[in-house]
């Protein structure tokens, strides 16, 4: 496979996407909205038969899904903002993939991310999440406009499935 280039100087908006992205991907917060939206069903279907009832276990349904939507909408504007506020992580990224990893060049680092780091690739529309494994929740993201190309992009998809496979 030949290297993949893509750059790309990271935003505000795409520290709150990939993060959004990310936070939506975990597996308790998955568990957290699914519940919360069956108990949801549940119970307005019980309150149809019993609405005193219904009152008295409205903060059972409530409480956890107002926390579960406060985490997933505040968590990745509390991260942007971070970001924001850290030059390094707002510096343009020149990045090269190839089956080695990927080099990450910015006038602060000149680094070799061997896919090894990383456990997990997650695509979304605009962006591609490689999940390190470190387990501190940490992500490097490469959004799709960096690419030249949809063939670069399609590469890169490749590339990073490929690497996953072996990991």
């Amino acid at each position: 496979m030949h290297p993949i280039h893509f750059a790309f100087t990271p935003t505000y908006n795409d520290y709150v996407t990939t993060s959004r992205a990310y936070v939506l991907r975990q597996p308790l917060i998955l568990l957290l909205v699914l519940g919360a939206g069956l108990l949801s069903v549940s119970f307005s279907a019980f309150a149809a038969t019993n609405f005193s009832s219904l009152v008295s276990l409205l903060p059972v349904i409530v409480v956890p899904l107002i926390l579960v939507t406060l985490y997933v909408i505040v968590t990745p504007l509390l991260i942007a903002s971070r970001a924001q506020g850290n030059k390094q992580l707002l510096a343009a990224l020149s990045c090269e993939a190839s089956p080695a990893g990927i080099r990450v060049h910015s006038q602060f680092v000149n680094t070799t991310l061997d896919w090894r780091l990383f456990r997990d690739v997650i695509e979304t529309k605009r962006y591609f999440l490689l999940v390190f494994h470190d387990g501190k929740k940490m992500f490097q993201m490469a959004p799709k406009r960096a690419f030249a190309s949809e063939q670069d992009v399609d590469a890169f998809r490749e590339m990073a499935a490929l690497a996953k496979s072996k990991t």
